[in-house]
């Protein structure tokens, strides 16, 4: 159960949580710890802690720690490089791009621009609209992108600031009806599953599932199951 940091409200009671924050003086205007919209940035220290669960018995589970390294150009784009820890080890994980005009967030496995870039978040999506994002990026599998549906958008506040909430619906296989699924991205945070699903979740018979335990700006817990 997600601890009473994070209180989901309905659209329609913004401008009265915002007067309770204000009392508090813990409103937009003097948060000390305001951060991007809709992703952080490498200022922000971001630091989100993923659980993997295997059902097998067999095999154990463990936890992932993504972090920012540091802001680099290639491409002709920005990027900020993200590494991984786990049991620890540290290794490169991804390369992300910011688009602060469109609110996407996309990804890449390199550096090699004649590899592609995929989408990994579009925050302006709305109810009922699709979008294709990277997926199983770091597998042997040959699809490497995937349909996300919008089937319902909720509003919440993260430490005094309102976010979008996206619950979304895809089939991991297109093919197979049973293979549908669910994730729920949150502006700033990401997937409440794995913020760096495109490359981290797996196809493959027996993955382990994904998570998310904790989010963290600038040494602050923000989320917490």
């Amino acid at each position: 159960m997600m601890k009473t940091m994070i209180n989901k409200v309905t659209l329609n009671t913004t401008f009265i949580c915002s007067i309770i924050f204000f009392s508090t003086l813990t409103c937009q205007k003097n948060s000390s710890l305001q951060f991007n919209a809709f992703f952080p940035t490498l200022e922000d220290s971001p630091v989100w802690t993923v659980s993997v669960i295997y059902s097998n018995p067999e095999q154990k589970d463990f936890t992932l720690v993504y972090k920012y390294a540091y802001d680099t150009s290639f491409c002709n784009h920005p990027y900020i490089k993200v590494i991984v820890e786990s049991n620890n080890v540290i290794r490169h994980l991804c390369y992300i791009r910011v688009d602060d005009v469109e609110n996407e967030v996309y990804i890449r496995k390199n550096n090699n621009c004649n590899d592609d870039e995929y989408l990994l978040y579009n925050f302006k999506i709305g109810e009922g609209q699709s979008v294709i994002c990277g997926f199983n990026l770091d597998n042997v599998f040959p699809d490497v992108e995937i349909e996300f549906k919008v089937i319902q958008i909720d509003s919440i506040y993260i430490d005094a600031f309102h976010r979008r909430e996206i619950r979304m619906e895809y089939f991991y296989n297109p093919d197979d009806l049973q293979s549908k699924r669910e994730m729920t991205w949150v502006e700033g945070i990401g997937s409440l599953e794995d913020p760096f699903y495109s490359v981290t979740l797996s196809k493959a018979p027996g993955a382990g599932i994904h998570q998310l335990n904790s989010f963290k700006i600038r040494n602050k817990e923000l989320l917490k199951y």
